[in-house]
């Protein structure tokens, strides 16, 4: 049986791959899943969208053109219409998805 002799070098600190193990070991469930997470480009993506989704259905009276007890008397007998994307205007086309009711 030999027994082989570490030389430790000056300056030499520990192994980056223990360091790496170690953190992973000591890492809460969380934390490991956020790590995935952002690595991840479309999972990334997806959770700013549905963080915007649930920002704009948040604010969503804010945003709003007009007020929910809004409607419009001319069509209070109107049949079921299809969603208009352009509305004319004085100035012009303008881009507005509106419903007439």
């Amino acid at each position: 049986m030999t027994s082989e002799a570490q030389v430790l070098t000056p300056g030499g600190g520990p192994d980056p791959v223990v360091e790496e193990e170690a953190r992973i070991y000591v890492a809460s469930q969380w934390k490991l899943t956020w790590w995935r997470f952002k690595k991840h480009r479309v999972a990334y993506f997806s959770g700013i969208v549905v963080v915007l989704i649930y920002l704009v259905a948040a604010f969503a009276e804010f945003l709003a053109p007009f007020p929910t007890d809004a409607y419009n008397a001319q069509y209070t007998y109107a049949p079921p219409q299809r969603l208009h994307l352009f509305q004319r205007t004085d100035a012009g086309l303008r881009f507005s998805p509106y419903v007439n009711g």
